[in-house]
């Protein structure tokens, strides 16, 4: 449209709204000729036509200025609105990235599909999750077996429960994984199980809505009338609102919308319609039928289901299912510090405005512990700089060319549903053969340069092989069954229930039944009655513990020690000196951290957990001190005999086993008999009492300061 500007002169306006805020951009008509008013236009055109001309040709050259200022003045405008939006979008950008890993409401995401051996395709899924971010993700047919470790199917940051096919007469096949998400609570309340009629049900406990009960199942194509009957009583076992049943129930004969069947469908169909169960999945997700099932009560439950391509070389569709439960993601930064560019002059200076010999002479051990403590927290939060530690990422190997090349995949397979072409089925064929050849050069690729930066770096490579390990795979505690059977997800809960168990196994022995030897009756020039720790035994002790340690409750690492042990010698040489002579300990070195760790059996009770206490990392170094003195003197006395191996340098399990074979063998070859008796006491650290423990240190001649 044309309006007039303040001079009268003609412009061409072209209007752009974008987000509520409109911009307008100048053009100039007939390539930056602007014309006059509408007086002067007339008037023009009157004498164009007696075939005359302007004389004054400087109003003309004026006008054109004076119109040309005019635009560029408007263009000038338009360019900073334009930097201006930009400028907003870049920032509403950032904005979204920050509430997107910060703190983001959305639908659980559950993605779903069958495998057929999931080992050759777990990079892919590896993957597929690193991109769609799911909540929680099942896989049917695994053809995992025990020989299998956990380690090889981990997906970082998920937790998973696992159930492979136990059955005599099908030896290949079947299996079921269920992933969840690292801070996604979940409980395995599957009861029963059968050899052919595969399933897992879980209930998954929000704080914010009631539980959510996930089944999901396999049926082999040749199941029989009796796994028909368990398959049915299984899926009618937790019917409520929040309830979801997924799986390949292979019912290929079944029309869902028309509700008919076969005589092969037509129980399951059946029961279905009795129990209300509402089939969710509309499109085929094998060939020309509907296998894989999403079965719910209420169909509201379910805000949308969506089809994916296939993982790999599978023949079935991947499953994306939406439920109408908001979770919220809220990715946890955790904060590091750097110590090699801390300023440790600083440190040299805080430490130099104390007078350590009349602190240690006048204060209690503890008082000291304080000041120094104060000292070393206060240099890490002013002067060693901190940094946010990114996520770790599972697929390390995925560039830019392998998400093109997924791109592509998946646009030809949408393609390829939409118009059920042989061509195109042709080329998705072909990009998916593609992209599953890329990500083996890429994963085989990645990990030659990690051997190859091994030979300088010898951290990379175990680094590498650590997060292999199928030990490090699943790190989930809870939730936990209390006595009364009821789930217990809260966090406070389940401390109070691990420190309820733990304390009820140590055992409290009266002290006043313990009778308490005497040290007067020993040799005073053979005993053990105290100990003069030097800075030397300091720095050397504190050199020998290992970086990135975790902290107990003092709050200090064993990297940050150790960088500081040069500087941190003589404080802490008083202070050790003066807790063995005030026979005092800080308060901070009698608590721990204590953390649960998973031994075998069933997650969810407590009994399955044994303790590991995160103690103060300086009480662990006069710990270490006082050991290697008791340890050498027990040694020069010969009070420890050539057949102790465990707690004893340079010994270990494996020494005392070679030692056993070579007894054994020997005893063979002599015609001798071997009977042997292997004897593990349960509970055995907990269980002895303290002062029984003492009594037996005083036997060995360690008395005085270090005894009392």
């Amino acid at each position: 449209m044309n309006k007039l500007d303040q001079k009268g002169h003609s412009i061409d306006l072209k209007t752009y709204n974008t987000e509520n805020l409109t911009y307008n951009l100048v053009e100039n008509n007939d390539q930056g000729n602007i014309h006059e008013n509408v007086n002067n236009n007339s008037k023009r055109n009157n004498k164009r036509r007696c075939g005359t001309k302007l004389s004054n040709k400087n109003r003309v050259k004026s006008s054109k200025t004076l119109g040309l200022e005019n635009s560029v003045k408007l263009l000038n405008k338009t360019r900073k609105h334009v930097k201006s939006l930009s400028k907003i979008c870049k920032l509403r950008g950032k904005l979204n990235q920050q509430i997107q890993s910060n703190n983001l409401n959305k639908h659980l995401n559950i993605i779903y599909f069958n495998a057929r051996s999931l080992r050759n395709k777990i990079e892919e899924l590896r993957i597929l999750v690193s991109q769609c971010k799911p909540d929680i993700v099942g896989v049917v047919e695994t053809w995992l077996t025990e020989e299998n470790f956990d380690c090889e199917i981990s997906i970082i940051n998920y937790n998973f429960i696992r159930r492979d096919r136990i059955n005599e007469l099908k030896t290949k096949g079947g299996g079921l994984v269920i992933y969840f998400r690292q801070d996604i609570p979940f409980v395995d309340i599957t009861t029963n199980c059968n050899m052919n009629v595969e399933h897992i049900w879980t209930k998954v406990p929000f704080k914010d809505c009631k539980p959510i009960t996930l089944g999901m199942f396999y049926r082999p194509p040749d199941s029989n009338e009796d796994q028909l009957k368990f398959l049915l009583e299984n899926i009618a076992k937790h019917k409520t609102v929040n309830t979801i049943l997924i799986g390949d129930f292979n019912y290929g004969d079944i029309n869902w919308n028309k509700n008919t069947s076969t005589s092969v469908g037509k129980k399951f169909l059946k029961a279905c319609t009795d129990l209300s169960l509402r089939q969710c999945v509309k499109d085929k997700t094998r060939g020309k039928n509907i296998l894989d099932l999403v079965l719910v009560y209420d169909k509201n439950f379910v805000y949308k289901v969506s089809q994916m391509a296939p993982v790999a070389k599978s023949d079935h569709n991947v499953l994306n299912i939406l439920l109408n439960v908001t979770v919220k993601v809220k990715d946890k930064e955790v904060k590091y510090f750097n110590y090699n560019k801390a300023d440790y002059n600083k440190l040299v200076g805080m430490l130099d405005t104390v007078d350590w010999d009349e602190e240690i002479r006048n204060k209690s051990v503890n008082q000291v512990w304080v000041i120094i403590k104060e000292q070393l927290n206060r240099f890490k939060e002013r002067y060693i700089p901190q940094f946010n530690k990114k996520t770790a990422n599972d697929v390390p190997w995925l560039n830019n060319k392998l998400k093109r090349l997924i791109k592509k995949r998946n646009n030809l397979f949408k393609r390829y549903k939409k118009n059920n072409q042989s061509y195109s089925k042709v080329k998705y064929v072909m990009a998916r053969n593609d992209v599953t050849k890329q990500i083996k050069l890429a994963k085989k690729k990645y990990e030659f340069n990690i051997i190859k930066r091994s030979k300088n770096n010898r951290k990379v490579f175990y680094t590498y092989v650590a997060s292999k390990n199928h030990k490090n795979c699943s790190k989930r505690i809870g939730p936990l069954t209390c006595q009364s059977g009821r789930i217990v997800a809260d966090d406070k809960e389940m401390a109070s229930l691990f420190n309820n168990y733990f304390t009820s196994v140590f055992t409290k022995k009266d002290m006043h039944t313990v009778t308490i030897i005497n040290s007067e009756i020993f040799d005073s020039e053979l005993l053990l009655q105290n100990i003069i720790i030097t800075e030397d035994e300091v720095i050397k002790s504190i050199g020998e513990f290992k970086e990135h340690k975790s902290p107990g409750v003092d709050g200090f690492t064993s990297t940050y020690a150790l960088k500081i042990k040069e500087l941190m010698a003589k404080q802490l040489c008083l202070l050790y000196n003066s807790s063995i002579d005030k026979n005092q300990i800080p308060s901070d070195w009698k608590e721990a951290n204590i953390s649960p760790i998973f031994k075998k059996g069933d997650k969810a009770n407590v009994e399955n957990y044994r303790p590991v206490s995160l103690t103060a990392f300086y009480g662990k170094v006069l710990e270490k001190i006082i050991k290697k003195h008791i340890e050498e003197f027990l040694v020069n006395t010969n009070f420890i005999t050539n057949s102790q191996h465990g707690f004893m340098k340079g010994r270990s399990c494996l020494s005392n086993l070679l030692i056993c074979q070579n007894s054994i063998v020997n005893m063979i070859d002599s015609g001798s008999p071997v009977d042997i008796i292997y004897l593990d006491f349960q509970k055995a650290f907990d269980k002895v009492s303290h002062g029984i423990l003492m009594n037996k240190v005083r036997k060995a001649e360690i008395v005085g300061k270090l005894a009392d």
